[in-house]
């Protein structure tokens, strides 16, 4: 555990608050110490070493545990600033308060110049003005024999021996450095033989690996043509199913009419058979013969739409119908296109074949029947050409 700590906080906080209410503060002292009094200097010293040790030991903690060694060895609890000492020794307060600051700055030396209130000129008007009671206070020691206490205490000191034993043996210490920088040397490169094996087996899974993403994109390109004339097919049946559902009910209202332009003149020979309404061969013949003939007109041009309506139906069934069937080859088709690098404006008639919209009349269909003609006529080439 350090000897400055966060347990001597609420000393601290305790001391300063005593020596800002009873002393003052910094600001409000003089640049020049001497034009003070003697029962004005103590005081005035005690507000700006406290200071100081403050800053310290808020923002520098860990250099005021390393630098103050010594007077942690001698003073031991001593070394930390009491508030009852502040009280009822004033003076044996300082002079410790100032050993700890001495000791502090005299191994870091962190400002341009040695702080006003740790001077020899501060430090032996302190001893003249201490009273002979005050045996604690060790002012002038501070002043004369503390920093060769210092240096001696640095000197004899662990550090500083096996400082002098290396100094004293530098080849055999040379000799254990460059053991031990070979001996790194040489973990160093077994471990830098193992990183490369294991690099290397990297190297090869990552080309493994790469190989098989290769494969499976070609099997995905693949699996995708497939998946498109696959959806390409379903369109086409789908629309045939519902042109079937229309060719059904179309053929049922055709049917209907015939049956309808049939029927009528039937009953009308049964009538003039069997006599159920009597039409007398004159004028009055024309109020019963002409609303028949009428209807009849009637059924028959709404039966010849229907079944045109038919034929249409059936032309475009067999669009469809011829569609599915180019689809089902058209993949290898297309394989054997690219291997033998035949003609591509068969490629074109195929797509204005497939892509064209259905006809709704039978007029135009050998127009683009010659289309799937020469479709046909090339792969028959190309067929016997891979079979040699």
């Amino acid at each position: 555990m350090s000897f400055w700590n966060d347990s001597y906080q609420r000393n601290a906080d305790s001391i300063s608050s005593y020596i800002f209410n009873s002393l003052g503060r910094e600001d409000g002292l003089p640049n020049d110490l001497d034009v003070l009094t003697d029962s004005e200097l103590p005081d005035a010293v005690i507000v700006l070493a406290w200071n100081y040790f403050e800053k310290v030991y808020i923002n520098r903690r860990d250099l005021l545990n390393k630098y103050t060694q010594f007077n942690q060895k001698h003073l031991e609890e001593r070394a930390k600033p009491n508030l009852e000492e502040l009280k009822s020794h004033k003076l044996v307060f300082l002079s410790n308060l100032l050993r700890v600051v001495y000791e502090y700055y005299f191994w870091t030396q962190n400002s341009f110049r040695m702080p006003s209130f740790i001077s020899t000129r501060i430090l032996e008007r302190l001893d003249k003005i201490t009273p002979a009671s005050e045996y604690g206070a060790q002012f002038i020691w501070i002043e004369r024999s503390l920093p060769s206490a210092l240096t001696m205490d640095m000197l004899t000191s662990e550090k500083f021996e096996t400082m002098r034993k290396m100094a004293n043996d530098v080849n055999n210490y040379e000799e254990k450095f460059n053991e031990h920088i070979n001996k790194g040397i040489a973990q160093s490169e077994g471990k830098i033989l193992v990183y490369e094996k294991q690099i290397n087996l990297l190297i090869a899974s990552a080309s493994e690996s790469q190989k098989s993403l290769k494969e499976y994109d070609e099997k995905l390109a693949e699996y995708k043509n497939d998946y498109n004339f696959v959806l390409l097919s379903k369109a086409f049946s789908n629309l045939l199913s519902t042109k079937k559902e229309e060719l059904k009910n179309t053929s049922f209202i055709t049917k209907a009419f015939v049956t309808a332009l049939l029927l009528i003149p039937v009953l009308v020979l049964i009538n003039h058979i069997q006599n159920w309404y009597e039409v007398t061969m004159n004028i009055n013949a024309l109020a019963y013969y002409i609303p028949i003939f009428s209807l009849e007109l009637l059924i028959f041009y709404f039966m010849r739409l229907y079944y045109l309506e038919e034929r249409t139906i059936k032309t475009q069934m067999l669009q469809i119908e011829q569609r599915l069937s180019l689809c089902e080859f058209i993949h290898d088709y297309v394989e054997k296109k690219n291997k033998d690098g035949s003609d591509k404006d068969s490629w074109l008639l195929f797509e204005k074949l497939i892509f064209s919209p259905i006809q709704l009349s039978s007029e135009n269909i050998p127009s683009l029947l010659d289309g799937a003609t020469t479709v046909a006529e090339l792969a028959g080439k190309i067929l016997p050409k891979d079979g040699k």
